[in-house]
């Protein structure tokens, strides 16, 4: 209990003790001490966690997992300069035949809804990285932004009651058209010049994802969504293993 100040009778208002047998008053303090001992650490924690949640998506926006400093540091040479990525074929290839086959197996009868291209890109450093833990998804880069109801888009900006941003279970088709369910949230974050860049990212079991289908830095990525019934489900297509890439 060292942590804690000495209980006051504030700290004690509340607390009802119809005993007046020493010990019996010693035990009614020492379980509010340890109450209150326990709300104290909760909110540290809760502290904590918003830090680091705010830390990590600034680490993500607008770079892929540049820091703020390294993107404004400008380049000594010419070979020191940032090679854009290729993000693949475009028009953007359709959704291949076998991952409407998935689709129609596992919907069951239900009503299944028109495949709508979310992202193409190329997988970053960061998007492989096992201690981020996600796949990036930037506003900027998405192609189309109806893919979500108003609902699920409002459900989305909301933090639950330890102050970290809900998330959505989603259907993950994989590549080896393995099913998985995974972690669907948008991150928000203050930028320098006030204003804000926002992000979708599917986290959860990414990293098992990645080393299953062997992605790599580079590859061309498809993610397509999908609602079977109300459901929603996504498709990850590697085009560069598709040969379309």
């Amino acid at each position: 209990m060292s942590r804690f100040k000495d209980l006051t009778v504030e700290d004690m208002e509340g607390v009802v003790i119809t005993s007046h047998n020493r010990l019996d008053i010693l035990a009614a303090t020492a379980q509010q001490a340890l109450q209150l001992l326990q709300q104290h650490e909760a909110a540290q924690r809760q502290e904590t966690e918003m830090t680091t949640e705010k830390r990590r998506a600034t680490e993500y926006a607008d770079g892929e997992g540049e820091s703020s400093a390294a993107k404004g540091k400008k380049p000594n040479t010419r070979k020191n300069k940032k090679q854009p990525m290729d993000d693949g074929p475009q028009p953007p290839p359709p959704l291949p035949e076998r991952f409407k086959d998935v689709i129609r197996e596992i919907s069951e009868g239900r009503i299944v809804s028109e495949e709508t291209l979310v992202i193409q890109k190329a997988l970053f450093r960061t998007d492989l990285n096992s201690s981020h833990n996600r796949l990036s998804i930037p506003f900027t880069q998405i192609s189309h932004h109806g893919f979500l109801t108003d609902e699920e888009t409002k459900f989305l900006r909301y933090r639950d009651g330890k102050g970290k941003k809900k998330h959505k279970d989603v259907i993950i088709i994989e590549p080896s058209l393995e099913l998985r369910i995974a972690a669907f949230s948008r991150w928000d974050m203050p930028k320098e010049n006030g204003k804000t860049s926002s992000i979708y990212v599917i986290h959860g079991p990414w990293t098992s994802i990645v080393t299953r289908n062997q992605l790599k830095v580079g590859m061309v990525i498809q993610l397509w969504a999908v609602r079977i019934g109300e459901e929603l489900c996504f498709a990850l297509v590697n085009l560069t293993a598709e040969g379309a890439a």
